[in-house]
């Protein structure tokens, strides 16, 4: 057995455990899947401590959770775990994540990995370009402020990331609301 981990007084399972015990049991390799990213989604556990964990831990179970892992994303994963840590680091409110932006007519501008309503700030940390990344060009004209960054500089310069994100936050704070409107989806809590 792991060691387990101590929270008030209480003994649990590491994430990285409890979501390989749960998708070894697992038959649909899209649920094997969510479970697999949510320990790199939060930023509980990075591809290394899974493969490890994987690799001590029961094998029964585990050939469609490492083809699983071995296909996964990682580094788009873990950077919303990097970004709730350079968030904590800053005295932000939390903000609604994976928010859709539209203009006032509904056509949609792109999605925020991290949007601030009230002020319309959003915040872009993913790199996937495609239909999910904003039109510059039509999110300028609303007036909604925009702050970029990548995974690799929330994971090398948290620091400067979250200096950089105040920043943009009080420059939102001091523009009209853009006008846009947020369509959040289900599950939208982090």
């Amino acid at each position: 057995m792991p060691e387990p981990i101590l929270i008030d007084g209480l003994p649990y399972a590491s994430a990285a455990r409890a979501a390989l015990d749960l998708a070894r049991r697992e038959n649909d390799p899209d649920e094997i899947a969510r479970l697999v990213s949510l320990p790199l989604y939060w930023g509980l556990a990075d591809r290394a401590e899974l493969t490890a964990e994987l690799d001590t831990g029961n094998q029964r179970g585990s050939a469609a959770v490492r083809t699983v892992l071995r296909n996964l994303d990682d580094q788009e994963t873990f950077a919303h775990g990097q970004a709730l840590r350079v968030l904590q680091r800053t005295p932000l409110p939390t903000p609604q994540w994976n928010v859709a932006v539209c203009d006032r007519r509904g056509r949609r501008l792109g999605t925020a990995d991290a949007w601030w309503d009230e002020i319309g700030l959003a915040w872009r940390y993913r790199t996937a370009a495609g239909p999910e990344d904003f039109s510059h060009l039509a999110l300028a004209a609303t007036g909604t402020v925009l702050f970029r960054c990548t995974p690799r500089q929330l994971r090398e310069s948290p620091e400067d990331m979250g200096v950089e994100l105040l920043n943009a936050y009080r420059h939102a704070t001091r523009t009209p609301r853009p006008k846009v409107r947020a369509v959040y989806k289900t599950g939208n809590a982090a």
